[in-house]
Formats: C-alpha cells, sequence, structure tokens
C-alpha cells in the first residue's frame, strides 16, 4: 500500500495511476470479474504472470485493493509464477458478504475459476486472516504472512490497541472518516515519515481509494475482532499448518513482534524481521522481500522435479 511515495510532486495522483497501470501491465496482468455468492456480489481479480508457474496468490489488506497493495511487489514474481490477485469483498471492483467467512469464499471461487487446487498464498494484515481461514478449504500450499500476529486475542488486548491510537475503537483506525485519518492510517503502515505528502493528494486518496465502502468496511473490521478471539480453534479443521513464514517490521505499531512469535509457533512457522519498517515491509525492503520469498517458494515447490528459480542477487 501507498507505493507513491517516492514519486512527491505536483499532481501525485495521476503519476500513482499511471504507476499502477505500467506495473500492471510489466506483470501481464488482465483484470476478471466473476460472481459469487449465488449472484449476490461479484469479485474482481488481476490474473496474469507466468501461466506455466505455480500458482501464487496475493491477498491485500486495508487501504487500497490489489494493485495499490502489492504493485511494487508483482512483477518480481511475474516470470516464475502464475499470479492472482483479487480486490477482497467491499475493496476495489468487489462486492459481496461482511465476513472473514465470506471473503475466503469468494477467493476460493477465484481459484477454482483459475483451474487452481492448490497456490501459494501471500497474506498482507488483514488478507493474510484471509489466507488463514482459506487454509480449510485445502487449496493453500504454502503461505507467507505480512504484517500479521497475535492469537485468541482478548477484549482488553483489542482495547489497549485502540488506546495506543487514541481512538474509541479499531474501525476508527482502519477505516478513515475524513482526509486526517488518512494520514494516522499511512503513518501506521510506514516507518519513514510520511508529513510529506501534499494535502491535495490526500484528499484524492480519501475519495477515491479509502472512502468509497466505509461503512462495509467497518463491519469488516468488526467481524474481524470477533474472530480473532477463538483464532485457536480454526487450527481445528486443519489436518496440519501448511509451511508458513511470516514477516513482520520491528516497528509495526499493530502488532508486536511477541504477537508474530506467538502465531509462529502456533503455525510451526518461520519468522522474518525487517528492521526499520512499519505494518507494509514489503514496499521500503521489496527486494529483501523478493529474495526471502523467492527463497520459500523454492523450498515449497508444487513441482519436486521442477529446476527451482535462482535470483540473480543471492
Amino acid at each position: 500500500m501507498l507505493i507513491w511515495l517516492v514519486l512527491l510532486g505536483c499532481a501525485l495522483f495521476p503519476k500513482v495511476e499511471t504507476f499502477l497501470s505500467t506495473q500492471a501491465e510489466r506483470a501481464q496482468l488482465e483484470r476478471h470479474s466473476i460472481l459469487i455468492e449465488k449472484g449476490m456480489g461479484s469479485v474482481s481479480y488481476w490474473e496474469g504472470g507466468n501461466p506455466n508457474g505455480e500458482p501464487l496468490l496475493w491477498l491485500h489488506g486495508f487501504g487500497g485493493d490489489a494493485l495499490w497493495a502489492w504493485a511494487r511487489n508483482l512483477d518480481d514474481f511475474a516470470d516464475t509464477h502464475h499470479i492472482i490477485a483479487p480486490d477482497l469483498l467491499w475493496f476495489g471492483e468487489s462486492q459481496g458478504g461482511l465476513t472473514l467467512d465470506a471473503q475466503a469464499r469468494a477467493v476460493q471461487q477465484i481459484l477454482e475459476t483459475e483451474g487452481v487446487e492448490q497456490a501459494h498464498v501471500i497474506g498482507l494484515s488483514y488478507g493474510g486472516f484471509v489466507g488463514l481461514k482459506l487454509i480449510e478449504y485445502g487449496s493453500v500450499a504454502s503461505l507467507v504472512l505480512v504484517g500479521v500476529g497475535g492469537l485468541d486475542w482478548t477484549v482488553e488486548q483489542r482495547q489497549a490497541l485502540a488506546n495506543r491510537f487514541e481512538v474509541s475503537q479499531l474501525e476508527d483506525l482502519f477505516v478513515p472518516s475524513s482526509v486526517d485519518d488518512v494520514n494516522t492510517l499511512v503513518d501506521v503502515c510506514f516507518y519513514a515519515p510520511t508529513w510529506l505528502m501534499p494535502s491535495d493528494f490526500d484528499e484524492q486518496l480519501y475519495g477515491k481509494v479509502f472512502g468509497k465502502y466505509p461503512e462495509e468496511q467497518r463491519a469488516l473490521i468488526g467481524d474481524l475482532q470477533k474472530q480473532s478471539m477463538s483464532m485457536s480453534q480454526w487450527t481445528a479443521v486443519w489436518k496440519q499448518p501448511p509451511p508458513t513464514l511470516l514477516i513482520v517490521g520491528r516497528q509495526d505499531p499493530i502488532f508486536t513482534l511477541q504477537d508474530v512469535r506467538d502465531l509462529s509457533i502456533a503455525l510451526e512457522g518461520r519468522l522474518k524481521v525487517y528492521p526499520f519498517a512499519g505494518h507494509v515491509p514489503q514496499v521500503g525492503h521489496a527486494n529483501r522481500f523478493r529474495r526471502d520469498v523467492r527463497r520459500f517458494l523454492n523450498e515449497q515447490s508444487l513441482s519436486p522435479n521442477t529446476e527451482p528459480h535462482q535470483d540473480m542477487e543471492e
């Protein structure tokens, strides 16, 4: 999310939109849309990359859609993997149910439409929880969680997080209701100072990205909070957790390192901590992210007889 900070200047928003389109073209992505939930909703997604590569599913978090979250990263994997990057329900062009389970069902329907039995999954923040829910379908070959932590959150922990940001409830943090709230959310995501963004960009960002489905997104946050209180019960339906890599910024203001360690232990996963990084470490550390994820995906290849891709910088 917000990969455009390097583009500061006049008429910033059009430059960002041009950048997103260019990155989609470089990764050879095309937009598709399918009906879901008996025609009561639809989900939009980008698909492309290497048609012969193993499927790689990208699930974004709050604040934007698939391209806004992953544009800086998708092209790094387009040569080796079949890319599928949906706009989750009530983000971008997608509409449907208001729960984490509805998100997982919609994503599963995309995989079935694309003829994918199993995919490697990369989930950012809220998208990581969607990825965890997707495990019960048996369609997750491996899982990379970015900025995801915690296990069986208590009411007290949730309130402590809200108090940290001086909001009465977490919906007020993750779903901006004004231009000023956009600045707060941006500061959560990045370790580097973001006060340099021009004010007119904040206004366009709120109007065109963050302010599209506020009530529906608040409902999604409410559902996530309820379900996060019993996350350990999710594992009851799993035969075994998939191989998992957890990546977190050391300065992540949402999840502490202990939160992420607790989840990594529950998932029997491995943990990577990026220094000088906030809630979206894949942006400021894009090269390291590419190397770490490539190594992990090579190890978890669905085709053991296929020679792993070697990164030129390794």
